[in-house]
């Protein structure tokens, strides 16, 4: 089993199909506690996902999980000496809130932050982390095929994050995975869901989605045919690929945590779900959609 815990949900308000907001302390307990007890051991979370790291700290700053965090995001044309200090600051302030001397992985959060003129200095930054200890694996969370490209060209990353789900096939298709695979880099995949877009029931989709409601009948149907659900067809899907060493997912509840892990040990024969990918940017990207998307 590859999955790995996201922790957006247990800082902030997050995901299209969660109605409930942010997930309260005593059941952010409860989500972890159902986490030990399923063997999981990758808990991955950020600097930017409000008071995440600090219910980690609370809850889950023993040595039975490894943490993979991330940095602020610069979101500027050119990178300066004092943002590879900001960013140094970043994650030592994240270490104390997680109550841990070092973390497992550190990500740059904002691929453009790294791509960016000057953004080898954050680089270098993160490297002398890794030399002192702080960290074990460097790298980066990216969102499209090129930016995995760009980064593979300039960087020598050891981790890396990639959105990959049934819909979001670009980096497999496109032959990223494989070629950051042939490097030896480690790969964790998210957005296997799309935020929990495909779990959603095609009559219930908000506006903005219903060009995509025949996909989403036609991952119901491959479900079906497979014998599964949709949520068994999704992560199936995303735990099969070799390349793939961790499929983080998030989770509101310690019951839908209990039922990820009893999908992600089930082994169904999966069809053929090529003809399922998406190539809609404005749909595969939940950082595109606009706030309307919701409603």
């Amino acid at each position: 089993m590859k999955l790995a815990l996201g922790t957006v949900q247990l800082g902030l308000n997050y995901g299209i199909s969660n109605p409930g907001g942010r997930t309260p302390l005593d059941e952010a307990g409860r989500v972890l506690d159902a986490a030990r007890a399923a063997g999981m051991e990758l808990l991955d979370t950020a600097a930017l996902y409000g008071e995440a790291e600090t219910v980690l700290g609370l809850l889950a700053n023993g040595p039975e999980f490894r943490v993979v965090t991330k940095t602020c995001r610069f979101g500027k044309h050119r990178i300066l000496a004092t943002d590879a200090a900001a960013l140094r600051q970043t994650l030592l302030r994240s270490l104390a809130r997680l109550r841990r001397e070092a973390v497992e992985g550190l990500l740059v959060h904002h691929a453009p932050d790294l791509l960016a003129p000057g953004g080898e200095a954050l680089f270098a930054e993160m490297q002398r982390l890794r030399e002192e200890g702080r960290v074990r694996k460097i790298g980066v969370s990216v969102y499209t095929p090129e930016e995995a490209e760009q980064v593979l060209a300039r960087f020598a990353v050891q981790l890396i994050q990639v959105p990959c789900s049934v819909f979001d096939q670009r980096l497999l298709g496109g032959g990223q995975l494989r070629d950051l695979a042939l490097r030896g880099v480690e790969i964790h995949a998210r957005s296997a869901f799309l935020q929990g877009l495909l779990l959603m029931e095609p009559a219930a989709l908000p506006p903005y989605f219903e060009k995509i409601r025949p996909a989403l009948e036609a991952l119901r149907a491959a479900a079906r045919t497979a014998g599964t659900d949709v949520l068994g067809l999704c992560l199936g899907f995303v735990q099969r690929l070799p390349e793939v060493h961790a499929v983080v997912c998030g989770v509101t509840r310690a019951a839908e945590l209990s039922e990820l892990v009893e999908r992600g040990r089930a082994a169904p024969q999966l069809p053929d779900l090529r003809a399922l990918a998406q190539s809609d940017t404005a749909i595969l990207d939940p950082s595109r959609w606009p706030p309307r998307a919701l409603r």
